[in-house]
């Protein structure tokens, strides 16, 4: 198991972080961790079509919101249109 307690930052042109799986169960987590108002973000200021994307090539996708309280609910935005697929 990998852990790292600092901060890290990549500097180059490109970067990838891959694990390659050798067998069933071997998941990748990324998890912000702890009962406080903090948040997980993943950003991008690129500007291509794609600037961000998310995908699955043998399997689903989930998104679960548990939030109960006002506001916590899942948010889709965009500054020109929103397109959902389903």
């Amino acid at each position: 198991m990998f852990h790292h307690s600092g901060p890290s930052v990549v500097d180059a042109a490109a970067s990838t972080i891959t694990l390659t799986s050798t067998g069933d169960a071997q998941d990748l987590t990324v998890a912000l961790a702890g009962n406080t108002n903090s948040s997980l973000f993943f950003t991008s200021t690129g500007t291509a079509e794609d600037a961000m994307g998310f995908a699955t090539s043998a399997g689903g996708m989930n998104f679960t919101v548990a939030g109960a309280a006002g506001a916590e609910d899942m948010d889709f935005l965009s500054n020109t249109s929103n397109t959902i697929s389903i």
